[in-house]
């Protein structure tokens, strides 16, 4: 019974980003980016188990990617960093810095790349949108904290 519980999460998990990404497709891909579904990437501060679902979520939202491949290489890479990152955060408060960074650079470069920016502009937007969309989360997780019920949903995968 646990496996189906974690199974129908994980795909519960993965389709959201999915379609917060897509839906939101302008904001989601380019070089100032909001992708609002990284806020999902805050999961993993509390159970290192939401891993694998972000992970399947990128690889599905960015086979709809403008930049092909290299955004799902680029992608899991920047999160698979990140999600590891931030299981080692003492504080949620620090989220938007270690997205920002970690995030930003890994895309920036991609972006520098692909489209050929410089990467001081690429790596600096992709960081600035990051920082915000993390922030962001972390004021919604803030509230979601405020009802016991739902954080112990989250917290126990």
């Amino acid at each position: 019974m646990r496996t189906i519980k974690f199974i129908t999460k994980t795909a519960a998990i993965a389709a959201l980003y999915v379609a917060v990404c897509i839906g939101l497709a302008p904001f989601s891909f380019g070089l100032i980016q909001m992708r609002l579904a990284e806020i999902l990437k805050i999961l993993a501060f509390y159970n290192r188990k939401y891993i694998p679902a972000l992970l399947i979520g990128i690889i599905i939202a960015n086979m709809f990617s403008p930049f092909g491949p290299i955004d799902i290489i680029f992608g899991v890479a920047a999160t698979s960093l990140f999600c590891l990152s931030v299981r080692k955060l003492k504080t949620k408060k620090l989220i938007p810095v270690a997205g920002g960074l970690i995030i930003g650079t890994v895309i920036g470069i991609e972006l520098w790349l692909v489209l050929g920016l410089n990467p001081f502009v690429a790596i600096g937007g992709v960081i600035i949108g990051e920082f915000l969309t993390m922030q962001i989360g972390v004021f919604v997780f803030m509230a979601i904290e405020k009802n016991p019920v739902i954080i112990k949903l989250i917290k126990d995968l």
